[in-house]
């Protein structure tokens, strides 16, 4: 019984795992494209604090 109740379980766990990585994946998705959208600053900034 308790065998079959991990089983259960795990099969909960890895549907619900799915199911929030599908939901990360499209707010990262969204989130990535709306900052394409508004254009990337120029790397030169970046650059110039990494050299310091």
């Amino acid at each position: 019984m308790k065998a079959i109740f991990e089983i259960i379980l795990a099969i909960i766990f890895v549907i619900s795992a799915e199911n929030v990585s599908t939901i990360i994946y499209k707010k990262v998705k969204v989130e990535s494209l709306t900052k394409i959208q508004n254009g990337l600053p120029p790397l030169s900034i970046f650059t110039e604090k990494l050299t310091r």
